[in-house]
């Protein structure tokens, strides 16, 4: 028999393995997004990002940059995502092990279910959707542990609510009904002082970024002349709802059946599970496993679908995140009906560990890109060509501009001239860029442009003609 903190640490540490091993060697992870650059660069810089403003992770990022296990500051900070993931199988494992009364099995369960693509992708790159795993995985923990009282048991809901838009409107849309059910059960009180507790402790981070913000660090979507305002937008994503006056609602049906094809690419093959976790349900008495998890998973499936359908452009990793939570969840308990039930071992049993291997050298395929086009060297040899000073012109924020802040950020020893990354031309300055979006844009448009150097395809240009005395 596994004893509980033993067999918790072995998991740990057996999921944080195979995570740092596709950091070192698979071809996803760390700043696969330009957002992970951006939460590299308020990491190191201080400050919060863009709405909600993620102030606990943000935190969390501060406080682990202290810890500097590898010199680059982006695959540094990427364990950390590798870590909250590999405390939130733990605390998966801790659950699902206390509702089917067995630790074996449960154990080898998620240590399968750790394979997922989505899960593999959160663990490796630098995104605040490592740290929504965890709090899930770790709410459902604490709810499944009765020895936990009840009004210490919507803390990490708390937290989870207000550290992330999409787990806000999924919380709303069971405090109704949950406040029926302890109604009924005479535990009122509790539920309300829980309530909150929890909305406390959620909102307790948020004095971060009103620190940030009046030591002048970059906060944004925080304004000075309605700052009271502009935070409660930011922590409700304020911007994201309005959406809902942009976007026609005729449009909407096309949207949902788009929204609904990417989910299903995201999530194609753990879908494989469906039929076996169906005639699991069958076989084993499962009816205190259904009443809870599949009732919050259509609430789950409800906030998916009202977050999402408002907005033009989609990522199904951030925003299909909580419905692939609990895709994992039954994942793996259909891993678990079938290791249990002597009648389905034999024909099913193969077929499974044959899937998860199948999922194991699926996500080394799924894993996004690293940016090697943006390599520390590389940029530092082109910041190298610009004159102190300059203002480095880029197409988007979101795209170059981003890595090229980050590593500005990252490599103040490498980049020693005082060169602004700006998305438009700076009258007074030199003016150079090295995106080819940029350069796309000036060709199109005729705006006159020259080389001044190039590193191994990485070209840096000056904005105007070549003057009489450059080479």
């Amino acid at each position: 028999m596994l004893r509980p903190l033993s067999a918790g640490a072995a998991l740990f540490f057996l999921v944080l393995i195979q995570l740092i091993f596709r950091l070192q060697f698979g071809p996803g992870g760390v700043l696969a997004e330009a957002d992970s650059a951006k939460f590299v660069r308020v990491a190191l810089e201080g400050g919060c990002p863009h709405t909600p403003l993620f102030p606990l992770y943000t935190l969390l990022l501060r406080f682990f940059t202290h810890f500097k296990f590898i010199d680059e500051p982006g695959a540094n900070l990427s364990l950390l995502s590798a870590i909250l993931v590999s405390l939130g199988c733990v605390f998966l494992w801790d659950a699902l092990s206390r509702r089917f009364k067995d630790r074996f099995f449960t154990f080898f369960a998620v240590l399968a279910m750790s394979f997922l693509p989505f899960i593999v992708t959160a663990a490796t790159e630098v995104t605040p959707v490592s740290l929504s795993f965890c709090l899930f995985f770790f709410a459902y923990a604490v709810f499944v542990n009765e020895s936990v009282p009840l009004y210490l048991k919507f803390i990490p809901c708390g937290l989870l609510a207000f550290h992330d838009p999409l787990a806000l409107w999924f919380f709303a849309l069971l405090f109704p009904f949950a406040a029926l059910y302890f109604f009924r059960v005479g535990k009122c009180k509790d539920f309300f002082a829980g309530t909150a507790l929890g909305i406390a402790c959620g909102l307790l981070p948020y004095l971060y970024a009103v620190a940030s913000f009046q030591r002048g660090e970059s906060c944004e979507y925080l304004r000075r002349e309605d700052f009271w305002k502009s935070l409660f937008c930011a922590v409700l994503n304020g911007q994201f709802w309005s959406n809902y006056f942009v976007m026609p609602p005729s449009s909407w049906p096309m949207r949902l059946a788009d929204l609904g094809r990417s989910f299903l690419a995201s999530a194609a093959l753990p879908l494989f599970a469906a039929p076996i976790l169906l005639l699991g349900l069958f076989l084993r008495k499962t009816e205190r496993f259904l009443s809870f998890e599949l009732a919050t998973f259509f609430a789950a499936l409800l906030a998916a679908l009202l977050f999402i359908i408002p907005c033009y452009v989609f990522y199904p990793l951030q925003w299909f995140w909580l419905l692939e939570a609990y895709l994992a969840i039954f994942l793996a308990c259909s891993f678990l009906y079938i290791c249990r039930s002597e009648a389905m071992r034999p024909v099913l049993c193969p077929l499974l560990f044959l899937g998860v291997l199948v999922l194991f050298a699926h996500s080394f395929k799924k894993a996004p890109e690293r940016r090697n086009s943006f390599e520390a060297a590389k940029l530092a040899q082109a910041f190298g060509a610009l004159t102190h000073g300059s203002v480095l012109v880029t197409g988007d924020v979101y795209t170059d501009g981003e890595y090229y802040r980050y590593h500005l950020a990252a490599h103040p020893k490498l980049v020693a001239k005082n060169v602004a990354v700006m998305d438009e031309v700076v009258t007074g300055k030199r003016n150079f860029f090295i995106s080819p979006v940029v350069k796309g844009y000036l060709e199109e448009q005729g705006v006159p442009f020259h080389l001044v150097s190039d590193v191994d395809g990485l070209a840096v240009y000056e904005l105007g003609e070549k003057t009489d005395g450059e080479e």
